[in-house]
């Protein structure tokens, strides 16, 4: 996977080395700070990767049941099953994003690892349907693109992140009607706020035809309030702006076929506030929490027969 401009990998995950900091100053990421918060679905998900391997390899599964010394082997591979899947889709998303950017600001892309190579041509299906997404919306990318791919800072809360897309959005109504195939059964006649101005658009890729394009997290909602309140963001050349006002935040999740959805999410101080909250838990699990210190301590039985015995 590639990593952002500015993001290294630490022991307690990504960080950003802050360019204006002259002591390597660290700024934990948004995303890494959000992993402190529990995702239901994240056990189910491992939890079907893992049986998908063994119902893929179940010969092996079975020879490997006979043999003792082919036993550890195969359950090591089982259990690493679900994250080499995690990591598969983190890198197809980053290759998604990378053809994204590189559609918006004209750069040449010149160089595909060999993993990449062999997903280019489904990711460029991908980029068809976010093609697709811009006509749909009437985006003009030379006029109405202000960013993507763009890394913030927020020096005051230590963290940095990188913000998918800024975009000015035109909508005919200040509202608009729910789309019919995903209607919501709670609010069946709820309509979104959707004023036209720039917008913080954040991409999610998924490669599982099952996985509806309308389905959103409640983590979302931290991350893009995280990125919309972030102080200032950096040019490429590292020149410091100060982050815009936003009069929106949405996820546009892409899907095989050629399906995609723009679902607008409500972020304000409340969910900002959610998020400053996960980074607390953060800064005191990565910086203060030492888990060597905790150790066994001897029963006050054997130490009273251990002092006695010293004294005899």
């Amino acid at each position: 996977m590639t990593d952002p401009r500015h993001a290294i990998k630490t022991p307690n995950g990504r960080y950003y080395l802050d360019p204006a900091s002259e002591t390597g100053d660290l700024l934990v990421s948004v995303t890494n700070v959000i992993s402190e918060w529990d995702k239901p679905a994240l056990a189910p998900g491992a939890a079907k990767a893992t049986v998908n391997h063994l119902m893929d390899n179940l010969p092996s599964a079975v020879r490997a049941s006979r043999k003792p010394e082919q036993r550890e082997a195969f359950m090591k591979d089982a259990r690493a099953a679900f994250q080499n899947q995690w990591d598969r889709a983190a890198d197809f998303g980053t290759l998604v994003h990378r053809l994204a950017d590189a559609h918006l600001t004209g750069r040449q892309l010149t160089y595909f690892t060999r993993e990449e190579q062999k997903d280019l041509a489904e990711a460029r299906e991908f980029l068809t349907t976010y093609l697709e997404w811009i006509a749909d919306f009437g985006i003009n990318v030379e006029t109405d693109v202000h960013s993507s791919e763009i890394t913030v800072l927020h020096r005051g809360h230590r963290y940095a992140g990188t913000a998918d897309l800024w975009v000015n959005l035109t909508f005919p109504d200040a509202e608009s009607r729910q789309h019919p195939r995903y209607k919501s059964r709670t609010y069946k006649d709820m309509t979104i706020p959707t004023p036209s101005g720039l917008w913080l658009v954040d991409l999610k890729s998924s490669r599982n035809p099952n996985k509806s394009p309308s389905e959103v997290y409640r983590d979302h909602l931290a991350q893009l309030a995280a990125l919309r309140f972030a102080e200032v963001a950096l040019l490429p050349d590292d020149t410091e702006i100060p982050v815009p006002e936003f009069v929106g935040t949405a996820i546009l999740n892409l899907r095989p076929g050629g399906k995609y959805c723009f679902v607008p999410m409500t972020t304000g101080p409340a969910e900002f506030d959610a998020f400053l909250h996960l980074r607390a838990v953060a800064a005191y699990a990565h910086d203060d929490l030492d888990m060597r210190r905790f150790r066994p301590i001897i029963p006050p039985a054997r130490q009273l027969a251990a002092a006695k015995k010293g004294a005899a």
